[in-house]
């Protein structure tokens, strides 16, 4: 197969990972569990934070897994549909989680969270940056400047980066803040 990028020796390919050690659970939110069980509360809270921040639309059975070892550790494995996606293709028949589902979170994300500024948020523009080592190999690499702060994945000469575009960062941003205000006006308890 021929390179796809021009000036590498690379062909660039989606790979999919498997985790191990986790299954399909029964019931993703378990309100009882929450409220009785904190190690349960804990995963939940955290992986809601995430789906919430990241406006999560396909809340599919099999989008989330959670760990066989007890922690019930929750992954939310396919996030493809995310951030705020211009078209109206996300599952309208399934719980989402681009809202708050849980009813309280960690009191560590919060201030966590309430420490950021907007600039904070940045790194974001570049996740991932790929450049030809002496031998034609993409190799990853330390992320420079974007090249391109309004799309998400960019191919510039041989250097290639994948990010978040700025209008999903500040989408995120406003996200955090609304989140942080739900918790100072006491809408949403802290444990």
């Amino acid at each position: 197969m021929p390179p796809t990028v021009a000036g590498t020796r690379c062909v660039l390919v989606v790979l999919a990972l498997w985790l191990k050690d986790v299954t399909l659970p029964d019931v993703l939110f378990d309100r009882e569990r929450f409220l009785s069980e904190p190690s349960y509360a804990y995963y939940m809270s955290n992986m809601n934070v995430f789906t919430y921040l990241v406006e999560h639309q396909d809340g599919r059975e099999g989008n989330f897994l959670v760990s066989n070892d007890g922690r019930r550790q929750v992954f939310a494995i396919d996030n493809g549909v995310s951030f705020g996606q211009p078209w109206p293709f996300y599952n309208w028949f399934v719980p989402n989680w681009n809202v708050l589902r849980v009813p309280a979170v960690r009191k560590d994300s919060i201030e966590r969270l309430r420490g950021l500024e907007r600039k904070d948020l940045d790194f974001l523009l570049v996740v991932s940056q790929l450049e030809p080592d002496a031998n034609g190999i993409l190799q990853l690499s330390e992320p420079g400047p974007p090249h391109d702060a309004h799309t998400g994945a960019t191919l510039r000469g041989t250097t290639i980066q994948f990010g978040l575009t700025k209008s999903e960062i500040d989408a995120m941003w406003e996200r955090i803040q609304e989140l942080v205000r739900e918790v100072d006006s006491s809408d949403l308890p802290l444990f």
